[in-house]
């Protein structure tokens, strides 16, 4: 097979991890569509599915699986793929075995994640921290049929050797080794001479699928639009986020803490009212709206599980006061980071769509509303992703005063942030 596929399909269970992916594809010069289980995707356009389903009853999650294979299927994609998460969160295991049992011919899972240091040796997990989740134990209970372990050293040896095992091991699920961006674009190269359409994986498998599914499109690059301010809203708990949070108030970020004891006790309205409140009477370009995770962390934790609440029901309550203060910071661009917090926040405002035009940083892409809204620009991030100066070099980017090089390779220039 050749890189002439016309789309790619991707399902993901949490909106900004779908729309990383859809970064990826975009800076090949494709941008791509997000759409929920309820939209009809535009013909001839590679698209991310977002389900929802990162915290759903295992019979929900393969139900809406389901519904969005059907969806890529009527979408006439060329080739498809289960985003799933980095470190393994979720229905992962329930909803690659329906993928598994819904996409066309075999499937080829390669979790590896090198952005944020996961990789993948003999089907078991390493993380920066030590050894994670072992993926052929993981998933041998959900899939049906044999697993198969395509092992580094033939990854390492190219393109070829790879394809070769693929055509000398046909049977069953492939789990792939890999531990570098190198390493993921070897694979899909060598699957796709294999015929295989069919993926699973996590950011920068994307990358690699476009490389060699997807012709390489001439296109003026994105660049961002001219915005009067950006408002930065994060609920991820993130060591990571955290960091980056500090580092954006150190250099002149306004920012409100949200009062987590009130939310938790019902008080949401009245932290979405002192939103409000903080954006109108500010005359900073630059806000950022948090929850103090690191700080409140243990106790949200405990409240969760005596009221047995998952992330996403937290998400939820949090999404009133952060949808308030996107609301008041219209013509704003808006950075959201965290995957529960983004798309509970996108049911509050009846957000539907995305267009994924670019990438801003690594996970990171330039996007716009479907239809166009109040917003000129949204950017998501997963929180996990990205290091400590990541919301900082953003800022310069769509306000600041110095040259930025956009991971789309294109230069802009912007006014002081401060």
């Amino acid at each position: 097979m050749t890189s002439t596929s016309s789309h790619i399909g991707i399902i993901a269970d949490d909106l900004t991890g779908g729309a990383a992916i859809g970064g990826e594809i975009a800076c090949l010069g494709h941008p791509v569509d997000v759409v929920g289980l309820g939209q009809a995707p535009r013909p001839g356009r590679s698209i991310v599915v977002e389900t929802g389903t990162r915290y759903s009853p295992p019979d929900v999650a393969v139900e809406r699986l389901k519904k969005a294979a059907e969806i890529l299927s009527q979408a006439g994609t060329s080739v498809t793929m289960k985003k799933i998460d980095s470190t393994l969160k979720g229905n992962v295991a329930i909803e690659l075995a329906a993928f598994a049992a819904n996409c066309r011919g075999r499937l080829l899972i390669a979790p590896a994640c090198p952005e944020v240091g996961l990789t993948l040796r003999d089907g078991q997990q390493f993380t920066p921290r030590g050894p994670g989740k072992n993926v052929l134990e993981l998933l041998s209970s959900s899939l049906d049929g044999p697993l198969a372990t395509l092992k580094l050293d033939t990854v390492r040896q190219g393109r070829q050797a790879v394809t070769d095992w693929l055509q000398e091991n046909p049977d069953g699920t492939v789990v792939a080794d890999a531990e570098t961006d190198a390493d993921l674009a070897t694979l899909a190269a060598g699957a796709a001479e294999a015929g295989i359409v069919s993926f699973g994986g996590t950011y920068g498998l994307g990358a690699a699928l476009a490389t060699a599914y997807l012709r390489r499109e001439t296109r003026t690059r994105y660049s961002p639009p001219t915005v009067p301010g950006m408002l930065v809203v994060a609920g991820s708990a993130s060591a990571t986020t955290a960091a980056q949070l500090a580092q954006l108030v150190e250099a002149g970020a306004e920012e409100m803490v949200l009062d987590m004891q009130r939310i938790l006790t019902g008080g949401e309205e009245e932290e979405a009212q002192r939103a409000t409140a903080l954006i109108q009477s500010s005359r900073a370009k630059l806000l950022v709206v948090h929850t103090d995770a690191q700080r409140t962390g243990q106790e949200v934790t405990a409240h969760c599980r005596r009221v047995g609440w998952n992330e996403r029901d937290l998400a939820d309550r949090l999404a009133i006061p952060f949808a308030q203060a996107m609301d008041t910071a219209a013509g704003y661009a808006i950075y959201l980071i965290g995957g529960e917090t983004t798309g509970a926040i996108f049911d509050k405002l009846g957000l539907n769509s995305l267009t994924i035009e670019g990438e801003c940083s690594p996970a990171v892409p330039f996007a716009v509303t479907i239809p166009r809204s109040k917003w000129p620009l949204i950017l998501t991030k997963p929180g996990a992703f990205g290091t400590k100066h990541t919301l900082v070099e953003t800022a310069e980017l769509i306000l600041g005063s110095r040259e930025s090089t956009l991971h789309t390779g294109q230069d802009n220039h912007h006014p002081s942030i401060r």
